[in-house]
């Protein structure tokens, strides 16, 4: 039996065990999956006295762990964090299962104006990949001042930045609306047209307050479910050396999880 694990601080809240459990039990599989909730001062160690056969990184550890490791994909330089690691290598699924989403829900957004609240690790990530599918241009919204001028410097190099009222595609990047504070949203100022396409990488709860205003208007919307399961699932593909996209029945994992959070 291997063992995996999340870590990050908090991660009491976290439904990858559950996610994972269930790709593992597809795949006949005697595989668990732990919690490991780690302050600061405690991921060096971690890092260096690891006991698992592969693990993932999330808040607020996907940027610091770039300290502890020595090797990382393309993908994970190119976009300055990681959320899997095998072998002591770094590797970024987010961006991927970013993308898998998209193409699950027939949204494409080549040449379309994006917008991204949010300049953390995951806006990155998103950024990374709407460039990677050649979108027309993206635009950052952020609370802080620094943290959004550091991104749209990254995008420049690589991708028009403009702000327009009439994006294609927003994408909320944040924590605002996730549980427990499902009253709070990003700016509403976005909501110009039914023809928009609004998505939001937060999976609990299923509907955002970002969403349900979107979905008053009639325009398309889309949550962090799809895009949960499939950097899991790569995460898995990377640990145990195989492809399993093709192997795995998405939509029962999806149900279980949708049953959780419910």
């Amino acid at each position: 039996m291997k063992k995996f694990a999340l870590i990050g601080y908090p991660v009491s809240h976290s439904i990858s065990p559950l996610l994972h459990s269930s790709i593992f039990y597809q795949l006949e599989l005697d595989h668990s999956y732990e919690l490991q909730e780690l302050k600061k001062e405690d991921l060096e160690s971690f890092v260096n006295r690891n006991r698992y056969y592969g693990y993932n990184v999330t808040i607020p550890y996907k940027k610091t762990i770039f300290n502890h490791i020595n090797e990382f994909e393309n993908s994970c330089e190119n976009i300055g964090s990681v959320n899997c690691i095998f072998k002591d290598k770094g590797y970024n699924t987010d961006w991927k299962g970013f993308v898998l989403s998209l193409k699950k829900n027939n949204i494409d957004v080549s040449q379309k104006k994006c917008a991204i609240i949010g300049a953390g690790a995951t806006a990155k990530s998103i950024a990374y990949a709407l460039i990677e599918l050649r979108c027309k241009s993206i635009s950052i919204y952020n609370r802080t001042h620094e943290n959004r001028i550091s991104l749209e410097n990254w995008i420049r190099f690589k991708i028009k930045t403009y702000n327009t009222k009439n994006y294609d595609i927003i994408i909320n990047c944040t924590s605002l609306g996730m549980w427990p504070n499902v009253i709070e949203s990003p700016i509403i100022k976005f909501i110009t047209s039914k023809d928009q396409i609004f998505y939001d990488v937060i999976y609990n709860p299923i509907k955002t307050k970002f969403l349900k205003e979107a979905q008053e208007i009639g325009a398309k919307t889309l949550n962090g479910i799809d895009m949960l399961i499939y950097q899991a699932i790569l995460s898995n593909e990377i640990w145990l050396g195989k492809k399993l996209l093709h192997q795995i029945n998405f939509n029962d994992i999806k149900k279980n999880i949708m049953e959780k959070i419910c």
